[in-house]
């Protein structure tokens, strides 16, 4: 959060955090610093939201960060490129290369970490647009029976 704070907005913006899951001490922590830094942009969301209103906010989202060490959130991350948006992982994560190993175009959390991304929020609709196929073709059912297929073939 720290490194964001670095950026000079170009827009407004608001900073949705979700915090229904592990320690609420850490959350805590999270939320003081979010609130330093951000005011009243900063915005944790506490409670697991019901999924139509996930979805919802989900879908107002123009730019998500994801700045785990590890692999997690693959749905929430897969969601919103489908829905085109920009979305940043850390390159250091199994998760960016099955991405890119897939085409998907997403950017370097860690270029954000070290303050050498330019504009957060810019973002060319056609690379959206090419995520969303992307991802539908890869996570549909065709597909889905076809590596089935493949796995029933090698037994």
């Amino acid at each position: 959060m720290t490194a964001l704070a670095k950026y000079k907005f170009e827009r407004d913006f608001e900073i949705i955090c979700p915090l229904s899951y592990g320690s609420s001490n850490i959350a805590k922590d999270i939320v003081n610093l979010g609130h330093s830094l951000f005011g009243e942009r900063f915005i944790p969301i506490f409670d697991f939201l019901p999924a139509t209103e996930y979805a919802k906010l989900l879908s107002s989202i123009d730019v998500a960060i994801f700045g785990h060490k590890r692999q997690q959130a693959l749905g929430n991350i897969l969601a919103l490129l489908y829905l085109g948006k920009k979305v940043y992982v850390r390159s250091d994560i199994s998760t960016w290369n099955f991405l890119n190993q897939l085409g998907i175009t997403v950017f370097d959390t860690k270029n954000i970490l070290s303050n050498d991304e330019g504009k957060l929020f810019e973002f060319d609709q056609t690379v959206g647009a090419r995520n969303r196929f992307l991802v539908e073709t890869e996570f549909s059912d065709k597909k889905c029976a076809e590596l089935w297929r493949e796995v029933f073939r090698a037994q």
